[in-house]
């Protein structure tokens, strides 16, 4: 039996609306090389992860991805996407 993976979002949040948004980017160096950062920030909250480069990869492939698939008309996130992006274990 497996679990279906949870909303991308909480659809009974009545405050989730299109709200000013900025993306910052950048790298560091750390002790165990350059770590690639990403900041967003809104009115309300900031949020940043530090990355090593083969996971600021996999982030990029998916945004990419989702731009696409908007572009298209139609947005569909598999749940290979969001197990991914949440880094949850994969069952084989």
């Amino acid at each position: 039996m497996t679990t279906p993976p949870p909303p991308l979002y909480d659809t009974g949040n009545t405050m989730i609306a299109p709200v000013p948004v900025q993306l910052h980017t950048g790298d560091i160096s750390g002790p165990a090389g350059k770590l690639g950062v990403v900041t967003i920030r809104t009115a309300t909250t900031t949020l940043t992860v530090f990355l090593q480069p083969g996971e600021l990869r996999e982030w990029s492939q998916m945004l990419a991805g989702l731009a696409d698939s908007m572009a298209s008309g139609l947005t569909v996130a598999s749940a290979a996407d969001v197990m991914a992006f949440q880094k949850l274990p994969r069952k084989p």
